[in-house]
């Protein structure tokens, strides 16, 4: 009997590419334990509160693995290949473990791929481990620069980009003078990708994997000899949602935490984001074939889901009939995702919590109401507000995102964002922390509009804007930190599940409450000393065994300064102009 022909994916969460990416796409506001890990309070109870060793740390739900990995390699079994998925890329160490399985071919999801740079040094690394391996690049990334090939170079575009900083071309891959890494890989232009796939898999087995042998194939585009960049046919590929998913069964390494995906695709528009160019509106997959996949993951063992849609509840009527089925076929999981909490409301609330829903992470990016109007979100304040109440009050965990920065972005604005969270109940059974992200501005989403820069002053693209009031490094190192700072309620996200069994929800916030001093002392450079009388409160609240009778020294269980909020600050590019508006200003 043949062998089965064998592949490799890689499929790394944003987190491991922090070896090649100059910033992050979160605010690092959380405080570390020596060892590196989040000072969540179950990992600080370990740290405390064990008497001898070194107590493994809980990670927390952003090291999850994402869904791209574990559907390609659940496609490519159920179609007669060997497959290995490969999540922890910090290091090449289990990269190089993957490639004991001798694969015709390597293959790179481009999920978390924010910018040509960040491509640029993967593709790199991966050379260096894998030699002339045929390398097959696929995923959001390459989808939406296939479509800047497909539309041409708008030279009045262009022109217009250029008045305010930006040169379309460098954010472009598919062009001439490329660096030469870019030129051997295959690059897969789907929104989906699966089917294509298949049919570069089937050239490479009968012996090549030139742009000649290629070209004939649909979805691809490939470098020819001439410097230039071709993009073979589109063909619709003959994907079913419904039959299309990760069949668990046949996942080698289970994640801890299933990822699954409902729908594809998002019916809203807001400036700060170009998923829009993905999918055209939103592709819901039925309701019997996500259960039966949620079936399938706990007969493996998995009784915990992530559903990893843009917006699982992209409507008050999935939410609810979504959560029923998975009540009706009692699945017994404890489930979240990404969902707009203003879907929530008194009608759905009830079933959403029986179904299992105990965390979701949800978008609010601002409570300021002009900010939102900016933003094109399409949802009120007031709506939000409601949502995480009755969440919390069931016992529902929310994060809450928050994008700072977007223009008009002032100290006004950050005010009322900050009284928003001061103002959400603290004493439900479940809470909300939250998080803080820099505006990001991706080419040809709706902030990259020349008619929008111009309203507001926006230079520059990605990690390197500015605008009417601030700049991203200043975001990053001052705005951020300000809104931060005048949130005295609302703890910071650590993970999911950051309280301990038995706490009231008094002792609960007593103690995000002395956490979050400390944080603030590492912001301010606060002497030694401060840091130990703040680190003393939490301890005292926090340590329950009678044996240790001397207090730790705050140096004993989180790391150092260089570790922790407010050491590591960009320095700002003073060749980027930035204009002050009338409530701008130094925080």
């Amino acid at each position: 009997m043949a062998k089965e022909p064998s592949v490799v994916i890689v499929s790394p969460f944003f987190e491991l590419f922090k070896r090649f990416a100059r910033s992050s796409l979160e605010v690092k506001l959380r405080l570390l334990t020596k060892a590196g890990d989040p000072a969540s309070l179950p990992n600080l109870d370990a740290l405390l509160n064990s008497p001898l060793g070194d107590p493994p740390m809980a990670k927390g739900i952003p090291n999850s693995n994402p869904l791209a990995g574990y559907l390609l390699e659940s496609h490519l079994k159920r179609n007669g290949y060997n497959a290995r998925a490969v999540f922890n890329w910090a290091d090449d160490a289990a990269l190089e473990k993957a490639l004991d399985i001798d694969p015709i071919a390597l293959l790179f999801s481009t999920t978390f791929i924010t910018d040509r740079n960040l491509l640029l040094a993967s593709i790199r690394a991966l050379r260096r481990r894998i030699g002339s391996l045929p390398l097959i690049i696929g995923g959001p990334y390459i989808y939406k620069q296939a479509r800047a090939l497909v539309s041409g170079f708008n030279r009045e575009r262009a022109a217009a980009l250029a008045s305010f900083g930006v040169d379309d071309s460098q954010d472009l891959l598919f062009v001439s003078s490329q660096d030469p890494a870019f030129f051997d890989p295959i690059y897969v232009a789907s929104p989906f990708g699966e089917y294509t796939l298949l049919d570069v898999l089937e050239v490479i087995r009968a012996g090549s994997s030139t742009s000649a042998s290629l070209g004939e194939l649909s979805n691809l585009v490939l470098h020819q000899s001439n410097d230039t960049w071709i993009q073979t046919p589109t063909r619709e590929e003959p994907v079913d949602l419904d039959d299309d998913f990760t069949h668990w069964d046949m996942i080698d390494d289970l994640p801890p935490t299933i990822p699954i995906r409902t729908s594809v695709g998002c019916p809203y528009r807001c400036k700060f984001c170009d998923f829009y160019l993905l999918h055209e509106g939103v592709h819901t997959r039925s309701l019997e074939s996500i259960t039966d996949e949620i079936r399938l993951a706990t007969q493996c063992g998995r009784p915990f889901v992530n559903f990893v849609d843009d917006n699982v509840f992209f409507n008050n009527q999935r939410a609810t009939s979504l959560s029923e089925a998975i009540i009706e076929k009692e699945l017994e999981i404890v489930w979240g995702g990404f969902f707009r909490v203003d879907r929530i409301g008194r009608s759905n609330v009830s079933s959403i919590h029986r179904s299992g829903c105990r965390f979701g992470i949800c978008g609010i990016e601002s409570a300021d109401t002009g900010q939102l109007l900016r933003m094109n979100r399409k949802c009120s304040i007031g709506a939000m507000r409601r949502g995480i109440d009755l969440a919390t009050n069931e016992g529902i965990n929310v994060t809450l995102t928050f994008v700072v920065g977007f223009p008009g972005e002032c100290r006004a604005t950050l005010d009322r964002t900050a009284a928003f969270l001061n103002g959400l109940p603290q004493q439900n059974k479940g809470y909300s922390p939250f998080e803080l992200y820099p505006f990001y501005l991706p080419p040809n989403s709706l902030s990259d509009d020349p008619a929008f820069r111009k309203r507001y002053a926006l230079h520059g693209r990605c990690d390197a804007w500015s605008h009417q009031t601030m700049a991203f490094g200043e975001v990053v190192s001052e705005w951020a930190p300000y809104l931060y700072r005048q949130v005295d309620t609302t703890p910071y996200s650590y993970s999911t599940n950051d309280v301990l069994f038995g706490w009231s929800t008094r002792k609960r916030a007593e103690v995000f409450g002395a956490r979050k001093e400390i944080t603030k002392a590492f912001l301010e450079s606060a002497s030694d000393r401060s840091i130990q009388e703040r680190f003393s409160r939490l301890h005292d609240l926090m340590v329950t065994s009678d044996r240790l009778s001397v207090a730790h020294r705050w140096q004993d269980v989180l790391g150092g300064r260089e570790m922790q909020p407010g050491r590591a600050r960009p320095a700002l590019d003073d060749s980027r102009p930035t204009v002050r508006g009338a409530h701008g200003g130094e925080p």
